[in-house]
Order: structure tokens, then sequence, then C-alpha cells
């Protein structure tokens, strides 16, 4: 998080607990710091990737690594979880993406 004092004491030590007990943790890790996007092309609808201008564990794609028709968004002020320091950011974001249409690769039937 870009703004840790904004988590009680209590709640960050839930949040580092729940972290290390996630079954798939050193997976997930390794997956976010490859910079790679996978084939999303049967996912049928849009999507889009928000972007924590501060987070330092996920490392960004290279834009040619990005599949075409996929959205990017980048969220000042956050941190690897945007959803701590700007609730209400992310909750916009997710808004818009979910009133955009899809690209015509991902159209649903």
């Amino acid at each position: 998080m870009h703004h840790p004092e904004r988590l009680t004491g209590a709640e960050a030590v839930a949040v580092a607990r729940s972290y290390v007990a996630a079954e798939s943790y050193a997976e997930a890790g390794a997956l976010m710091r490859a910079g790679a996007v996978g084939d999303v092309s049967s996912l049928g609808v849009s999507l889009t990737l928000a972007w924590g201008e501060h987070d330092t564990l996920v490392r960004r794609p290279r834009p040619e690594r990005i599949p075409a028709g996929v959205t990017q968004v980048d969220l000042p002020g956050c941190g690897h979880v945007p959803t701590w320091d700007a609730p209400e950011l992310v909750a916009d974001v997710i808004l818009a993406a979910t009133r955009a249409p899809a690209p015509s690769c991902c159209a649903l039937p």
C-alpha cells in the first residue's frame, strides 16, 4: 500500500497473515513479477488492467506484451493494494470498465 498509515494495527496484521497463509502466494508472486499477460481471448468480456502508480510488487508488461483490446488505467497515488489507498477511484474504474462496450475480439455472442 502506498498509504499504510490508513490501516489500523489489526488490519495490517490481518492483511499480512492472509498473504502468508494464502495457498498460492509464492506462485502468484512469481506471476506478478513476470510482467506478462496471458491469453485473454477466451474471456468473452473486455479487460481493463489498473496499475497502481506506486506499486513496486507488480511488474508492468511491456506494451507489446499487452493483448489487443485491453485497456490500461493508471491509479495515481496508489500502491499495490489500491482498494486501501483510493477505494472510490477503484470503484470508479470498475464502473467505467463495466459500462464500456466489449471490443470486437471479445464480444459476447
